[in-house]
């Protein structure tokens, strides 16, 4: 392939990285593999599906949903990962699974009965998800190195739950509300762990592990 071939080539799949979807039932899926990928996306309505794959490089993927019943798949594998999403509305759900190096993923979510499942593996880890509304549900699973993990959700019968395995560690978890659940479990190293509660109700379980340790909890 020519050089003047590489280029429009890459043109192209910077071009057809971002999309933007409006309406019920639509399904977007998007693909990359090799070097700096990037993505956005978005979908208004209701049913959609957005998955988002990337694998190898610098990686990215930014996606917004708003309306009912919608989900999102964010996986990204290698080196600079990121993935952020946003979603408002109802009985939405967001997975994001990160596997190696520079980690993040953040998510936002506004509303009733909405998920938000986060997988960091290795490296420098971290990841930071807002909720606000009623009976929502947060679960990040952390593995290795710069781990970090902090959420906050404002509401009713929400659950926050964090698992953090070894490393630098940390996480903190702020809840505001009625009848809000918050389980932090973390394994090895410096760890910490602060959970606020404000309301009524409201139920903070922390294990840990080795080493620094310490963890502090306070509920009014």
């Amino acid at each position: 392939m020519t050089s003047l071939n590489k280029i429009t080539l890459a043109a192209l799949l910077v071009i057809s990285s971002a999309s933007v979807y409006a309406g019920d039932n639509q399904d977007a899926n998007i693909k990359q593999t090799g070097d700096s990928n990037w993505s956005f996306a978005a979908q208004g309505g209701s049913r959609n599906d957005l998955d988002v794959t990337q694998e190898g490089s610098r990686n990215g993927a930014i996606a917004q949903q708003s309306g009912t019943d919608n989900k999102v798949d964010i996986k990204s594998v290698g080196y600079g990962n990121q993935a952020q999403s946003y979603q408002s509305g109802s009985r939405n759900d967001a997975s994001l699974k990160q596997t190696g190096s520079s980690n993040l993923a953040s998510n936002f979510q506004s509303g009733v009965n909405n998920a938000t499942d986060i997988k960091q593996t290795g490296d420098r880890n971290m990841a930071n998800t807002g909720q606000m509304g009623r009976a929502n549900d947060t679960t990040i699973t952390q593995e290795g190195y710069g781990n970090a993990a902090f959420g906050y959700q404002e509401g009713t019968l929400n659950e926050n739950d964090v698992k953090q395995e070894g490393s630098i560690n940390y996480s903190g978890t702020s809840q505001h509300g009625t009848a809000n659940h918050a389980d932090t479990l973390q394994q090895g190293l410096l760890n910490s762990s602060a959970i606020c509660q404000s309301g009524e109700s409201n139920a903070a379980h922390v294990a840990q592990s080795g080493r620094g340790n310490m963890s502090q909890v306070i509920q009014y």
